[in-house]
């Protein structure tokens, strides 16, 4: 809801940058404090108590989650 006030120019907003990314290469939005930057949000995967060991595969998706997450793809997106 904020982000669409935003974009019909009602006032500023404060996002995360992977929520805006799109709008801000296609000039719809503005960042107007470049060099602020916001504190990180981490991103916590939550498994199951039962299970004690984690299944191989849900190791490599975790990897695979962590690495496609740490260069930031929503800066150059495919």
């Amino acid at each position: 809801m904020v982000k669409g006030w935003a974009l019909k120019g009602y006032g500023i907003m404060l996002r995360s940058e992977w929520d805006v990314a799109q709008e801000l290469r296609s000039g719809a939005l503005v960042r107007i404090l470049p060099d602020h930057v916001l504190p990180g949000a981490d991103i916590v995967a939550l498994l199951g108590s039962a299970q004690r060991q984690r299944s191989a595969r849900t190791m490599r998706f975790l990897k695979l989650l962590k690495g496609s997450l740490e260069a930031r793809p929503w800066r150059n997106p495919a």
